[in-house]
């Protein structure tokens, strides 16, 4: 039976399209900076890659290298998530607090700026899919010139994107659909305890395609249409 010239071609492309891409953002960066670790490279490039719109901790990922068996201080390692910043291949957003001891000894939220490699990388499913989402939402929101951070409530509940530009500053949760009363229940929770301290401060929450509606002032509104108009 005659294999399918596009099913041939979507298989190359999600197989080659990772490789491609880290290895020509790379290797640059190896040259450029003299990178001595590269396996230590390829395994933070690998997962911030696969990983998108989460939390990302320097001292958990260290952790996690040094029990594969890989050296490296986490000095360098700092440097290394520097280096893929610098490359334009990630985006780390702080946590959004007046202090600065705290924004640095909280995780960072990893973002990928190339959105088709998120795509290549990742497995199917829901889950991936909601932080994929975000990570859309993220990068659009850097197109347009905001600076994008993430927030938590003081009940500790955590706002998905902090967005300000100029003296404008909105909160928005992201979420693949609000059909399970649990997932929209949580959303709206923690959009609600937010407000109460910035209670004119827009809040919205993005879904990949529900049905654009308001809930107790809360503006849920599909991704394209968001895109498009917001």
């Amino acid at each position: 039976m005659p294999v399918s010239h596009k099913k041939t071609w979507g298989g190359f492309r999600k197989r080659s399209l990772p490789s491609i891409r880290t290895t020509t953002k790379r290797r640059p960066i190896i040259e450029r900076h003299g990178v001595g670790n590269i396996v230590a490279l390829r395994a933070l490039t690998r997962h911030l890659i696969g990983n998108p719109a989460t939390l990302f901790s320097i001292n958990k990922f260290f952790g996690s290298l040094k029990s594969a068996g890989i050296a490296i201080t986490k000095t360098t390692l700092m440097d290394y998530v520097g280096y893929l910043e610098d490359a334009y291949l990630c985006s780390l957003a702080e946590l959004d607090d007046p202090s600065l001891r705290r924004r640095r000894a909280n995780p960072k939220k990893a973002c990928v700026i190339d959105t088709g490699l998120v795509n290549a990388s990742t497995l199917p499913s829901n889950t991936d899919k909601g932080f994929q989402l975000e990570n859309m939402v993220y990068m659009e929101l850097r197109r347009r010139g905001c600076l994008p951070s993430y927030g938590k409530t003081v009940g500790g509940r955590e706002i998905d994107i902090v967005a300000e530009k100029n003296t404008a500053v909105r909160l928005v949760q992201v979420c693949w659909s609000m059909d399970d009363p649990q997932t929209a229940g949580r959303e709206t929770r923690a959009l609600k305890e937010a407000l109460r301290g910035h209670p004119e401060r827009p809040a919205t929450i993005v879904t990949w395609d529900d049905p654009e509606s308001e809930l107790d002032g809360i503006h849920i509104v599909p991704f394209w249409k968001w895109a498009l108009f917001s």
